[in-house]
């Protein structure tokens, strides 16, 4: 699985190739090309289909360089909001507030990419369960694509984080 993570941390770079090729080796077939974006003000992530030479067809992932910025303070206090509070422990809060933002928000639109490897699109979870409804962000219910990446970051989030702090030690 070739990703391309265009970022100047080393050990963040290394841990998220790290995590994408255990966790999603086999499920995604195009290339993955993640960059940090100042220009995203609206989305904290984006998930496109593009075109580059050294990639060919590949996913397009951007991430708000500034939301990654904000969360280094506002996973920590006490004012820490829904998802946060259920999704990761308040030690995983506190001392790595930006990864926890960071796994979950990667997971979400890396599950964008595997909706939309193939020629047609593709859900997980294909109709919202009140279930499952407790702990998701209210992005989740714009549409099926959007709860079904937020199921799957809910679930896969904290799998993303071990896996990325274990690439840290490996890289």
């Amino acid at each position: 699985m070739n990703v391309r993570f265009d970022c100047e941390d080393e050990e963040l770079r290394d841990g998220t190739v790290y995590a994408i090729q255990e966790l999603y080796s086999g499920l995604i077939a195009l290339p993955i090309h993640i960059t940090f974006s100042n220009k995203l003000s609206v989305n904290t992530g984006l998930h496109g289909i593009s075109y580059d030479d050294k990639l060919g067809k590949n996913h397009d992932i951007s991430l708000s360089l500034k939301d990654y910025n904000y969360f280094a303070r506002g996973l920590s206090n006490k004012m820490c909001l829904q998802p946060w509070k259920e999704l990761y422990s308040e030690h995983r809060r506190k001392k790595y507030p930006q990864l926890c933002w960071y796994c979950n928000i990667i997971t979400h639109e890396l599950h964008h990419a595997w909706q939309s490897d193939l020629e047609y699109i593709r859900y997980e979870y294909d109709k919202i369960d009140k279930r499952r409804k407790h702990g998701l962000s209210p992005i989740a219910f714009q549409s099926i694509s959007e709860y079904d990446a937020e199921v799957h970051a809910k679930k896969n989030c904290n799998k993303m984080f071990s896996l990325i702090k274990k690439g840290f030690k490996n890289g």
